[in-house]
């Protein structure tokens, strides 16, 4: 976004939950597990075994996960996930439902250009404790 009018990042808000164990997943999506593969006291060091499917716990939908030909995550600039936000509050949805443009008609003169919309569902309260936030030095 070199040469853009968006304004510095003053602020970063880190979203992502812990994860473990218990972490939340999607009806059918795979489990999360995580596990000692080497420790410092029986091996010199620690590594840890992770299995988890790439839709567990915070995470962004990459074109990929909709379309076959679709971008993967690694493939997109750091800088679209990076940048001024607008939190829709659309809590009260059913389970499944529906987001709708009448949902979030009430932030549509903040969106634009360059503004990352944040939705607030609800559904962090199922799954851990609230993201921190943290300035840059």
């Amino acid at each position: 976004m070199t040469g853009s009018a968006t304004p510095p990042v003053r602020e970063v808000i880190d979203l992502s939950h812990p994860l473990h164990d218990d972490t939340p997943v999607y009806p059918g999506d795979p489990v999360a597990r995580f596990s000692p593969a080497a420790t410092v006291a029986a091996d010199g060091y620690n590594v840890l075994h992770v299995r988890m499917g790439s839709q567990t716990g915070t995470h962004v939908d990459a074109p990929y996960h909709f379309l076959e030909d679709g971008a993967r995550i690694d493939e997109l600039p750091l800088e679209y996930f990076l940048g001024p936000a607008v939190v829709a509050d659309v809590r009260g949805k059913p389970p499944h439902g529906r987001i709708e443009w009448a949902d979030l008609a009430p932030w549509a003169s903040l969106l634009g250009p360059g503004r990352i919309l944040l939705l607030r569902t609800g559904w962090d309260e199922h799954g851990g404790p609230t993201p921190t936030s943290t300035t840059p030095t």
